[in-house]
């Protein structure tokens, strides 16, 4: 399939066994696939989606220069800190929020208007990161609860729904005194 991709991608047309292959594979589709994938990856980044490969490179290699860098100062950026370093995860999401830390108190934001709480798994962890990265404040249980409503009992589920995407590196969890916060990664401090 990929050696079709390849010739795909080239314009390169195939012969009667490839163009045979081609349909049967469904080849396209595993082309807008990749496509996708690569604009999902390069909006990650911050860069465009039409870099060439040499810039790519070029891009992770300074990229690379500064994570070293960062790291040679002690700043590591876990991606599952309680499983790679469970030492550090407590002083390391407490120095997130520090003096200089500007979070906007909860209690005077202005009111989300609430949104029906989607049926489904996906949906509802779509719908929770949505909201929950749509600004840089400190979200409570009980914040994040009042963004949705529902005839069911779907509170019980959002704790476990952000511990998950915390676990996923989605959103970064913090705990305090009252009790957990979360935010979305690299809004607080940064």
């Amino acid at each position: 399939m990929y050696n079709l991709l390849v010739k795909l991608r080239s314009g390169e047309p195939f012969n009667d066994r490839e163009r045979e292959q081609h349909g049967a594979a469904q080849t396209e589709i595993l082309r807008q696939l990749h496509d996708e994938l690569d604009a999902a990856v390069a909006d990650a980044y911050g860069w465009p989606v039409d870099l060439s490969d040499a810039d790519i490179l070029g891009n992770l290699v300074a990229l690379n220069k500064e994570r070293a860098a960062e790291e040679a100062r002690g700043v590591v950026r876990w991606l599952r800190p309680e499983y790679q370093a469970p030492e550090t995860v407590t002083a390391t999401t407490t120095a997130l929020i520090t003096e200089e830390t500007e979070v906007e108190p909860v209690a005077f934001l202005t009111p989300i208007e609430p949104q029906p709480w989607p049926k489904d798994l996906k949906d509802q962890l779509g719908a929770l990161r949505a909201v929950l990265t749509s600004s840089a404040r400190l979200w409570t249980l009980e914040s994040v609860a009042q963004a949705f409503r529902s005839r069911g009992r779907y509170r019980e589920s959002i704790a476990a729904h952000l511990d998950l995407l915390t676990d996923l590196g989605m959103l970064s969890r913090v705990d305090t005194a009252e009790g957990p916060r979360w935010h979305r990664p690299q809004a607080l401090g940064a």
